[in-house]
């Protein structure tokens, strides 16, 4: 009994302390505890198991119309891409032996019902190093 008076997590607060004891924790309130941490942990258990586990993901699919949105064909001369790296102190890396840049894009297209991706590279070059490019 004295193991459920100890870990009484309702123990109720008065101001009046008997025996300098602030809380007054009883077998009740034990028991009670007990029950909402094994609460905790089954619900803990039961919303969390698809996460640890890796199953009934769910994830939002939304097709749009290319009426509204017409596809646009990317090429060199229509569409640039650039970055760089940069150390802490905003210097360029300029040193392949440590990345590799490599640029992918997927297609997806529906034939007869069934979708086919294909994955394709784009072609990258290094940029001029004049000012204002």
């Amino acid at each position: 009994m004295k193991f459920f008076k100890y870990i009484d997590y309702f123990g109720n607060t008065h101001k009046l302390n008997i025996g300098g004891i602030e809380n007054y924790k009883t077998y009740i309130g034990g028991i009670f505890s007990i029950i909402l941490f094994c609460l905790m942990i089954s619900l803990a258990w039961y919303f969390g198991k698809d996460i640890y586990e890796k199953t009934n993901q769910k994830y939002l699919s939304n097709t749009l119309s290319t009426d509204k949105f017409p596809f646009i064909n990317l090429n060199t001369s229509e569409f640039y891409y650039a970055f760089r790296i940069e150390d802490s102190y905003n210097e360029l890396i300029n040193d392949t032996r440590f990345y590799d840049v490599e640029i992918y894009y997927k297609y997806f297209s529906n034939v007869n019902g069934t979708t086919i991706e294909e994955r394709k590279e784009i072609k990258t070059e290094f940029c001029n190093e004049k000012p204002g490019l």
